[in-house]
């Protein structure tokens, strides 16, 4: 993440999440080519109207109804998500664990789906049709070295079949409430950033008594 990211993170105590449907990924939260194909056996006896055009509906209605915090899964650094995810050549990633963002959020109203991502064929492999969230856990196998590990909420579900939907307010992103102490184990620099820079996130850890947990690139 950029070095802003990580002082709204420190500032706000807070993760964002983006509306699904705002993702530059085309795919995002869609239903695989043939798990549409296969909706008239999967819900047979259901009319013609409602598998066409009322699914097609709901499924985009969804999207707008999504919220994500996307994480990287690994054991290691990744040099493809440093240059995917940071800009201009600088930033950071926080190291963190699944106990530790379970811990770290602290609204406790809002249910949150938690699990990696599967990286499919969407001609060919079939997603879930059973349940509209779980598309959101597919993401085309051309990404597969994101390696990504989804935290998701779902708002607004209750208007989704309803004639109000179109005017209710969508954010584009919600901020939920964590502990940064407990979610950050360390915050890793990039290897490619520079020296002035590495003074701001020294600046920004210490005052929130985080400057042990600061891991400097090896170069």
């Amino acid at each position: 993440m950029s070095i802003e990211k990580l002082e709204s993170l420190l500032k706000e105590n807070a993760l964002y999440f983006r509306r699904a449907d705002l993702f530059e990924d085309p795919l995002e939260g869609n239903q695989s080519k043939v798990t549409i194909d296969y909706r008239p056996k999967f819900f047979e006896g259901a009319k013609d109207s409602w598998i066409h055009k009322t699914m097609p509906m709901i499924d985009a209605r969804v999207r707008r109804c999504v919220y994500v915090n996307c994480w990287h899964n690994n054991k290691s650094e990744s040099a493809y998500m440093w240059d995917a995810y940071t800009k201009d050549n600088k930033g950071i990633a926080i190291k963190s664990s699944l106990n530790r963002i379970r811990n770290a959020i602290i609204d406790k109203e809002r249910e949150f789906l938690l699990s990696p991502v599967n990286y499919i064929d969407f001609e060919k492999d079939h997603t879930s049709d059973a349940n509209s969230f779980h598309a959101f856990f597919y993401k085309d196998k051309s990404f597969f070295n994101e390696r990504e590990f989804r935290f998701a909420f779902i708002q607004n579900f209750e208007h989704i079949s309803k004639d109000e939907f179109d005017s209710l307010h969508f954010e584009e992103g919600v901020f939920i409430p964590v502990d940064a102490n407990l979610l950050i184990e360390k915050v890793i620099i990039s290897p490619h950033t520079k020296a002035r820079d590495i003074k701001v996130i020294k600046k920004l850890l210490k005052s929130c008594k985080l400057s042990r947990r600061m891991e400097l690139p090896t170069k």
